[in-house]
């Protein structure tokens, strides 16, 4: 083989490093029609769709007055978060740092990929500890985007994250192995390589703040509340904070459709979390004292409230008077009056947001209340 087949086998094993990127995105394809699948299908359900519509409108600014079908809201809900276009950016920063760093390693090794004089003579300045940096930040990226692969969720802001954990990993992993023994410096650059992203930035600005003596003043917030409601551990409140939802109340106003598409959470889990949300909005931490009365979200209080008018509607004072005597140990559970409780339950029976988890609700985990026996 000459001298440039040589060459074109070297550049054809750097080219490879950058392949696993477009590999697993075209892989993930097949997997997020899943996804598109079960929306079309809870949406395609006339009640939910009415509901979804009255509470949350049209998807795009394009909408005609006339009310658009299940398939061309859920196609624009789908293309939002997921149309090629969207992941194209990533992939293509991934696979041009990843070209780069590697013919850069190559070179450095003593491999010719025929660069021009000056080019060469920059690649082959590239530092051990660049090398290991990279290779701990390479190897943590298809870790992350083969476990969210899994978890079919492998969002396009993944595929951003991952070339700037490159780059961070390319630039700290030196920076900080400069502090470390001779011999173990290589390590140390492969260790902050595999650290999150997050960890590695407040590192940094902990140093600097530190070593400038300048105090960094933050806000006063409200305090985290999503720990409040079942379910929630701590994976799953960081990657809900990874699509800005922070606090019980931007969770409780969410669309679920879309986290959804956006999250690697169940349908009913999305749907359960929402409710629960909703209710904890009303009631704070009291919302732990209703649980053992069988109430968990807004849905199960707003039924109470349909079941007590439709005692009344029938003459069923049976119904109505267990439906009462429910309320009223609500009231204590809570510390509230009676007429407070009738408005918190009848205002949530007429929330457009509570009649589409009404829907959501009835059909993801049991029978509607209206096709249950007497006493639900």
């Amino acid at each position: 083989m000459g001298w440039h087949g040589i060459t074109l086998v070297h550049w054809l094993i750097v080219a490879l490093s950058a392949v696993p990127f477009v590999l697993i995105y075209l892989a993930y394809r097949y997997i997020l029609l899943g996804k598109r699948f079960t929306v079309l299908q809870v949406m395609s359900r006339p009640d939910v769709f009415e509901s979804y519509l009255k509470a949350f409108g049209l998807t795009d600014a394009s909408a005609t007055k006339k009310p658009k079908e299940p398939t061309d809201v859920v196609d624009d809900l789908f293309n939002l978060y997921y149309r090629w276009g969207s992941y194209a950016l990533g992939i293509a920063l991934n696979v041009l740092i990843t070209i780069t760093v590697t013919a850069c390693i190559f070179v450095r090794a003593g491999m010719h990929l025929g660069l021009p004089p000056d080019l060469q003579g920059l690649a082959q300045k590239t530092l051990p500890t660049v090398a290991f940096a990279f290779a701990g930040a390479y190897i943590w990226n298809f870790y992350d985007l083969i476990k969210r692969y899994r978890a079919v969720d492998l969002t396009p802001a993944s595929f951003q994250f991952a070339w700037l954990r490159l780059l961070a990993g390319c630039v700290a992993g030196p920076l900080v192995a400069l502090g470390a023994a001779e011999g173990i410096r290589n390590i140390v650059a492969f260790g902050i390589g595999v650290l999150p992203l997050q960890t590695i930035l407040q590192y940094f600005r902990d140093y600097a703040t530190k070593r400038l003596g300048v105090s960094v003043e933050r806000d006063r917030a409200a305090e985290p509340t999503l720990h409040h409601l079942q379910g929630m551990t701590k994976d799953s409140i960081e990657r809900l904070a990874e699509e800005g939802i922070d606090s019980a109340q931007a969770l409780a106003y969410a669309d679920p459709m879309k986290l959804f598409l956006k999250t690697d959470k169940e349908w009913a889990v999305i749907i359960d979390l929402i409710d629960q949300a909703l209710l904890f909005n009303y009631v704070g931490e009291k919302i732990s004292l209703l649980r053992p009365l069988g109430i968990r979200g807004c849905v199960e209080l707003a039924v109470i409230y349909d079941r007590l008018l439709k005692g009344r509607n029938i003459e069923d004072q049976g119904e109505v008077d267990k439906q009462t005597a429910l309320i009223a140990t609500l009231c204590k559970k809570l510390e509230w009056s009676i007429p407070e409780a009738h408005n918190l339950i009848r205002n949530l029976l007429e929330d457009g947001k509570v009649i589409l988890l009404w829907q959501l609700y009835f059909g993801s985990f049991s029978n509607r209340p209206e096709d249950e026996g007497e006493g639900g």
